[in-house]
């Protein structure tokens, strides 16, 4: 289903997302516990990390004016499900909760996916180049839910060798574990990727934050990598099947 949410009238307090064909995200599986956030002196964090992590592609600016003919980029969240080696499910690894859209004002965006952090007790790793979304964790005590450098910097760069870094893990990932990916537009963004120039691949780019993120354990900047050429793995894509899976 698409979906919208509501913090119930109440900030930080409980978050529930409710079916809504207008919605800005899709859920293909809620969390195993919802709602794991402490508040911990007035701080707030995520406490169930070790089930979800998330990566955002994120924007800094409203949306004032198409008549340029600029492409404007989307805001986009996904949420992996990591591994339980002691309860395993079918959607270990998969793709859980996809959002690709640009509401006008950034904040509304921001506010969306701390909701979704909120919901699944997880942490974002953040495009770092666009810094209003970590400014918008930090202003509302809500770092904890970022990983962090060990040089106290939050997020990761996006720079040309973290790209193309991305791309390779991506590959990978892909040939492992494609049949659990029910998201369509992004399915369709990795036919077309292109590590050197990703301004139209919101979407691959959250998923290989969150992916990078799943992948590390601790965050830390990746060294230069030897550009690899992704799209002819992504051709697989032509002869995979998403067996007709349905969102819940």
């Amino acid at each position: 289903d698409v979906c919208s949410s509501d913090l119930n009238g109440q900030r930080f307090g409980q978050v529930e997302f409710l079916p809504n064909p207008n919605g800005r995200c899709m859920v293909f599986e809620k969390p195993n516990r919802e709602n794991c956030a402490i508040n911990q002196n007035g701080f707030y964090i995520p406490d169930n990390k070790q089930s979800y992590c998330a990566g955002s592609d994120t924007y800094d600016h409203k949306l004032l004016s198409t008549a340029t003919g600029n492409k404007f980029s989307l805001g986009s969240m996904v949420v992996l499900k990591k591994e339980n080696a002691m309860n395993p499910t079918e959607t270990d690894n998969a793709p859980v909760f996809f959002y690709l859209f640009r509401p006008e004002d950034p904040e509304i965006f921001y506010e969306d996916t701390l909701m979704a952090c909120w919901w699944y007790g997880c942490q974002n790793n953040i495009e770092t180049q666009k810094p209003a979304l970590i400014n918008y964790y930090l202003k509302h005590n809500c770092q904890m839910f970022m990983p962090k450098h060990k040089n106290g910097t939050y997020g990761t760069p996006a720079s040309t060798q973290n790209n193309f870094y991305i791309a390779s893990i991506t590959e990978s990932y892909i040939n492992s574990h494609i049949n659990k990916v029910v998201f369509v537009e992004l399915v369709d963004q990795w036919k077309k990727f292109k590590p050197e120039d990703t301004q139209e691949f919101d979407a691959a780019m959250a998923f290989g934050y969150a992916l990078q993120f799943m992948l590390e354990g601790k965050m830390q900047y990746v060294a230069p990598v030897k550009p690899q050429e992704i799209g002819e793995v992504l051709s697989i894509m032509r002869r995979k099947s998403l067996n007709n899976r349905k969102y819940t």
